[in-house]
């Protein structure tokens, strides 16, 4: 057995052939997929990427076609040098696929690590912002928009001078501006209460 220590809350195990990623000594999940390689040809589409899901949906097709055999050994110190430099860069959530980034930084404030309490919902709301659909309906469906408040939302959701505007307006009639969420997942800005 292999085993990698990111920091003092994230180990990674090689068992039976597997990556195993361990919270405090407590089995949270096993890797499934390395991004190995981008293709030459797909160069031109990198000013776009920003994150590995970007990249994930922007490669798609032509990681299908490719099959690329690798070891257990090796593809175990991907995944320990993916998760280093995800520490590294205290959880930055564009560095490893969402649905691993999440549920793993939400476990890790779960435990107390203070990096992660600290960037939890930041991380959150940077990615609400990117405007890209496949996270922003992870975070929805699996309740991570439910960390923030209100106002964090509605921040997110316009531009500083709409959010300005708004803030004046409610202020004004004495109004409270609420977030609901709509049969298909789209957010939708609400007053409560009567103008006065």
């Amino acid at each position: 057995m292999l085993e990698f220590v990111v920091n003092r809350f994230i180990t990674l195990r090689l068992e039976e052939g597997k990556t195993n990623i361990y919270i405090n000594n407590e089995l949270f999940r096993q890797c499934k997929f390395l991004l190995l390689e981008i293709p030459r040809i797909e160069f031109e589409y990198l000013e776009e990427i920003e994150s590995i899901d970007d990249a994930i949906i922007k490669l798609d097709k032509s990681l299908e076609k490719k099959e690329i055999h690798i070891s257990a050994e090796t593809e175990f110190w991907g995944h320990c040098s993916n998760l280093q430099v995800w520490s590294e860069y205290n959880y930055n959530t564009r560095l490893i696929h969402s649905d691993l980034a999440f549920p793993l930084l939400k476990k890790l404030v779960e435990v107390g690590d203070p990096i992660a309490q600290k960037v939890f919902k930041e991380e959150i709301a940077k990615r609400l912002g990117t405007r890209n659909q496949n996270v922003i309906e992870f975070l929805i469906k699996n309740g991570y928009t439910k960390n923030l408040d209100d106002e964090e939302l509605i921040y997110l959701i316009l531009d500083q001078k709409e959010y300005k505007q708004l803030k004046l307006l409610e202020d004004f009639c004495k109004l409270k501006l609420n977030i609901v969420s709509s049969k298909n997942e789209q957010f939708q800005i609400i007053f409560d209460g009567e103008i006065t």
